[in-house]
C-alpha cells in the first residue's frame, strides 16, 4: 500500500505554486491596469516604476507563500518565484496584454529585483520570526502604499535622475544628394525583399516602417502591426537638412510597441528627429539620421542599452532602403 504523505505534499507544493501564479497576476492587475487607468495619469506614465515595484513585492509573495519559515534554500525559492513569474508572463502574452519586446526588457530587471527582496525579506523574517505574518505583510503592502502617491518616492530626481539621449545612425550612398532627398523625404511602400536583418526585428518582432507620405509639413509615417504616429517637420533645408518632433496623434496604436509606455510621457519622451545630407567626394551623399528622446528612470543606464539596439535597427533599415532605391535610380 503506497503511502500517501508525499502525493499529499506534492499536491500541497503545487496547490502553493498555483496561489503564487494567482498573486502574480493580480500584482500585475494593480500595478499595470489599476495605476495606469484610475492611478495614474497618461503623461505620468508608470510603466518602469510599476515594473520595480512589482518586482519588489513578487520576491516576497514567493518567499511567503513557497517558504514562509524560512525553511528551504534561498535558491529554491528564487527559482520558484522566476519560474511563476515566467508563467505568469504566457497568458500576457497570449491575450496581447503585453508584448515580447516588454517580456524581453523586463525578465532581467524583474529577475534581479525578486533577487534581491526573496533575500532582503529572508534576512527580515529570521530577524522577525515571532511575528513573520505580520512582517510579510508590511514588506507587501508597503511597496504598493507608493501608488497611492503615484510612485512619488521612486520618481525624485535622485532616484529617477533625467537622461538626455542622441543617437546617431549614418550611411554613404552613392548618389547625388538630390537624388538622395527624393527617396528621403517621402518614402513609398517598402517591400519585403528590401528590408534588411535586424535583431529586434527578426528576433523581438518590433514593428517595421511601412512608408512616410508628406501632407504639407507633417509626415505621415506607418509601421507594422498597425502602428501610426506623424513627423511634424521645423526645419527644412532643400536637398540638405530635414528636422521634426514626434506627434503621436493615435497613442492606441502603439501599444503593438509597448502598451504600459507612452513614448512622449514624463518617463520616456520621444523629442525630435532629423535627416541630415552631406556631400562626399565622387557625387555621393552620406546621410545621417538623428533621433533624441529623454528619459526620466531609476535604470536609465539599462534602457539605454535597449533604445540604442531598437532606434538604431530602426534608422540603420530606413537608411539601408533610402540607399537602395537612390542607388538603382
Amino acid at each position: 500500500m503506497s503511502n500517501p504523505l508525499p502525493e499529499a505534499a506534492s499536491s500541497f507544493r503545487w496547490a502553493r505554486f498555483a496561489l503564487i501564479l494567482t498573486t502574480y497576476l493580480l500584482c500585475y492587475f494593480v500595478v499595470f491596469v489599476l495605476a495606469n487607468t484610475v492611478i495614474v495619469s497618461l503623461d505620468q506614465a508608470f510603466g518602469f516604476l510599476g515594473l520595480i515595484l512589482c518586482g519588489l513585492v513578487m520576491g516576497v509573495l514567493a518567499s511567503w507563500l513557497w517558504d514562509p519559515r524560512v525553511e528551504r534554500r534561498y535558491l529554491d525559492v528564487l527559482g520558484t518565484a522566476l519560474l511563476a513569474f515566467v508563467c505568469t508572463l504566457l497568458p500576457l502574452v497570449l491575450f496581447q496584454f503585453e508584448t515580447l519586446i516588454c517580456i524581453v526588457i523586463a525578465l532581467p530587471i524583474v529577475g534581479v529585483l525578486m533577487a534581491l527582496s526573496i533575500w532582503g525579506t529572508r534576512l527580515i523574517v529570521n530577524w522577525r520570526q515571532d511575528r513573520a505574518t505580520a512582517t510579510y505583510s508590511a514588506l507587501v503592502v508597503v511597496p504598493l502604499a507608493l501608488l497611492s502617491q503615484q510612485g512619488a518616492f521612486l520618481d525624485s530626481d535622485l532616484l529617477s535622475p533625467a537622461s538626455t539621449e542622441m543617437l546617431q545612425s549614418e550611411i554613404v550612398i552613392n548618389a547625388s544628394p538630390e537624388t538622395v532627398w527624393a527617396h528621403t523625404l517621402e518614402i513609398a511602400p517598402i517591400g519585403e525583399e528590401e528590408r534588411i536583418w535586424t535583431m529586434s526585428h527578426a528576433l523581438l518582432n518590433a514593428p517595421q516602417p511601412i512608408d512616410a507620405r508628406l501632407n504639407g509639413d507633417i509626415r505621415e509615417l506607418r509601421w507594422t502591426k498597425g502602428v501610426l504616429f506623424q513627423e511634424h517637420i521645423t526645419q527644412r533645408a532643400e536637398n540638405a537638412y530635414l528636422e521634426w518632433r514626434f506627434v503621436f496623434h493615435k497613442p492606441e496604436t502603439l501599444a503593438a510597441i509597448d502598451p504600459n509606455i507612452h513614448p512622449q510621457s514624463r518617463t520616456l519622451f520621444l523629442e525630435k528627429g532629423s535627416y541630415r545630407l552631406l556631400p562626399e567626394p565622387g557625387g555621393r551623399a552620406r546621410v545621417v539620421l538623428t533621433t533624441t528622446y529623454h528619459m526620466k528612470t531609476p535604470i536609465n543606464g539599462y534602457l539605454r542599452v535597449w533604445g540604442t539596439l531598437f532606434l538604431d535597427d530602426f534608422q540603420t533599415s530606413v537608411l539601408a532602403v533610402i540607399k537602395s532605391r537612390s542607388e538603382a535610380s
